[in-house]
């Protein structure tokens, strides 16, 4: 179908960390080689529209972020990201599916750090650019001392709520014995 969703993404990740806009351009919906290096021009030309700040973007503050995203995002990852926020702020976690999803994520967490361990990553994609931006939103996470990982890894090369349809039943199930088993005491055993 084609969009443009994944060429605002890939613009947004290539700002808002040190991965160069070829590491972030995929094909999306199957274009061809000519119109990849079109797309990768065009977002290049949008990041210097944009004019970053040369000290870096692990530098950028809030308000250079919230500009970022107004300029480079489409509306449907400017409402993901407040979604993230507020899921956040309001301690629910959010289950990230998908490239665009994963870069409204992304976004979120520049914006406020403490986003990091409410997200669930159901899958990772085989599409270079998701691997590369899972692994800075796993870094993020402290929760455990390695990070997090993806739930699981099945080579889909889609989001679309795929991989959080598979994973659903997982973190379901996740949940129910961290509610519901029994601890040693209620069970009678001593140590």
């Amino acid at each position: 179908m084609g969009i443009a969703n994944t060429s605002s993404a890939a613009a947004l990740i290539s700002a808002l960390t040190c991965f160069s806009v070829e590491q972030c351009v995929g094909r999306g919906t199957g274009i061809t080689d000519e119109q990849l290096a079109k797309k990768i021009t065009l977002i290049e030309h949008a990041l210097q529209r944009v004019n970053l700040s040369d000290s870096g973007p692990e530098t950028l503050n809030q308000a250079e972020v919230t500009e970022l995203l107004s300029q480079l995002g489409g509306f449907e990852i400017v409402q993901m990201v407040a979604a993230i926020l507020t899921a956040a702020a309001n301690t629910i976690p959010v289950v990230i599916d998908g490239f665009i999803v994963s870069v409204a994520a992304l976004v979120a967490l520049r914006l406020d750090k403490n986003v990091a361990n409410y997200l669930i990553f159901p899958h990772v994609s085989e599409e270079k650019a998701h691997q590369l931006l899972l692994s800075e939103l796993l870094a993020a996470q402290t929760l455990t001392k390695q990070g997090g990982q993806p739930l699981l890894k099945l080579g889909l090369c889609l989001g679309k709520g795929t991989g959080a349809a598979l994973a659903y039943p997982l973190i379901k199930a996740a949940a129910s014995f961290y509610n519901h088993m029994a601890s040693f005491e209620s069970a009678g055993v001593t140590v």
